[in-house]
């Protein structure tokens, strides 16, 4: 088991930090909050993982497939809750990928049956955690 990694001040902040940053932040005057994309947000958060050692295989294979094409634009801070909850049904309805041959997506069939349905949307909130 890894050992808790330990706030430093600057790349690791503790629950303080995190809350005083987040408060200056929503304090600051509106032309200077930085507008951060979710694009930018997952290169950073994949970037993280690299410098803990850990893979980012996952992170950004479902990524690039379903996040970035839908999401990748939009600022952080102007998400909506309902626009990420249209996302996730969106993609929790769609069918499934496979890993694509030559850069083509291609398509699992329709899922059909509870239990098809049921694993569809386990993977689009498996997504929706990488988010």
């Amino acid at each position: 088991m890894r050992a808790p990694v330990r706030a430093d001040g600057e790349r690791v902040l503790s629950f303080d930090q995190a809350h005083a940053n987040a408060v200056a932040q929503l304090n600051a005057p509106k032309g200077k909050v930085n507008h951060l994309t979710v694009r930018q947000a997952m290169e950073l958060y994949v970037e993280f993982k690299r410098s803990q050692g850990q893979s980012v295989a996952d992170v950004m294979s479902r990524g690039t497939a379903h996040i970035l094409p839908t999401l990748g634009d939009l600022v952080v801070s102007e998400l909506t809750a309902e626009e990420l909850r249209r996302w996730l049904a969106a993609m929790a309805s769609s069918r499934a990928q496979v890993r694509p041959k030559r850069g083509e997506v291609q398509y699992r069939p329709e899922p059909e049956g509870d239990e098809a349905i049921r694993k569809r949307r386990a993977t689009a909130n498996r997504v929706l955690t990488m988010l």
